[in-house]
């Protein structure tokens, strides 16, 4: 089996990432790929969980957290946002409860 072909730019309208932000070793990287992928207006949501929040604390007080959770990452609001704009998108709304965000982007043409 051969390499996988990289998929064209401008292909989706919307991205959605649910908990795989703390697993990424390179977020940048995979943000400025997400903006090419998208579409002109195309929208990208980040559900997390937060840095310091009560499910991030849960998670890490767990002594049996084994392999998986092991690896995660968990960063505050402001980061993530920082982070998602400096790859090109606009902040559209968050919603944060109980320690889990739902953060949503548009993809700005301005980079």
């Amino acid at each position: 089996m051969g390499e996988l072909d990289p998929i064209k730019a401008a292909t989706y309208q919307m991205v959605v990432m649910i908990t795989v932000l703390c697993f990424l070793k390179k977020p940048e990287e995979t943000f400025r790929e997400i903006h090419r992928i998208l579409m002109h207006d195309g929208k990208l949501l980040v559900a997390r969980i937060e840095k310091g929040g009560i499910i991030a604390e849960r998670y890490l007080a767990r002594p049996d957290k084994g392999r998986f959770l092991s690896h995660a990452w968990f960063y505050e609001r402001d980061e993530v946002i920082r982070m998602i704009t400096g790859t090109g998108f606009d902040i559209t709304s968050i919603d944060c409860r109980l320690g889990f965000c739902i953060l949503t982007f548009h993809k700005s043409d301005d980079v």
